[in-house]
């Protein structure tokens, strides 16, 4: 799952609850540093490490994080 740090429709604290609630190997949690709502795929690390996952199943490492580069 990805979550934004500056998202104000689904605030971060939740998708870390989610992330959590959902346990290890399942809920893993792409940090967005971004403001604002849906990150995909304005933010080309969240796109690219998105898309790495729905081609082969390999999850983000825990704790990844992406750094802001909307436009």
């Amino acid at each position: 799952m990805v979550g934004g740090t500056g998202d104000p429709t689904t605030p971060y604290p939740g998708a870390r609850h989610m992330a959590r609630a959902l346990g290890d190997g399942v809920g893993v949690l792409l940090t967005a540093e971004e403001e604002g709502h849906g990150t995909y795929p304005q933010n080309r690390c969240v796109t690219e490490t998105v898309d790495q996952y729905l081609r082969t199943g390999r999850t983000p490492a825990p704790g990844t994080v992406c750094r802001g580069s909307m436009s």
